[in-house]
């Protein structure tokens, strides 16, 4: 509805209560709609550490079906930083979690997802992006974001 100032101060409670009780799950929610709202409000360095960590959460437990918006957002970060290559990477790892898992989540928000593959696309032309994007899609899922997590890494 647009009040960010809002959607982020019950956010961030609902983090603290969720690290207070040991919630696992309900950390790594809180984190990635963080993470998203960071993007909306143009700060990726945040992003990216609670995309990550959301994602590392979601790994342990086992959840590999919000697992996908963490990458989506991961990917507008990489793609903020004008990292195209790495932003359709990411993009193609989202796709290849969403298909095994059956689960299709639309974007978190699709407009931005969606101008991010444009401008990935557009900077790699269509082959370069399609390569990209198919990089890491035929991994397994663990493999899949060991790989993500060991770049996100990289950009500590």
């Amino acid at each position: 509805m647009g009040d960010l100032p809002r959607t982020r101060a019950v956010l961030e409670e609902s983090l603290v209560v969720a690290r207070r009780y040991g919630d696992q799950w309900s950390s790594a929610m809180s984190l990635m709609l963080l993470g998203h709202l960071r993007l909306a409000e143009g700060d990726p360095d945040r992003a990216r550490a609670e995309l990550a960590e959301s994602a590392a959460l979601f790994q342990r437990t086992g959840n590999m079906v919000y697992l996908p918006w963490c990458l989506e957002g991961l990917a507008q970060v990489a793609g903020a930083g004008g990292e195209s290559e790495r932003a359709a990477q990411i993009a193609g790892a989202r796709d290849a979690l969403r298909a095994r898992t059956g689960v299709l989540l639309p974007p978190v928000h699709r407009a931005a997802y969606d101008q991010m593959l444009d401008v990935a696309r557009s900077g790699l032309g269509e082959a370069g992006f399609a390569a990209a994007h198919g990089k890491l899609a035929h991994l397994a899922p663990p493999d899949i974001i060991g790989a993500i997590m060991e770049g996100e890494a990289r950009h500590e």
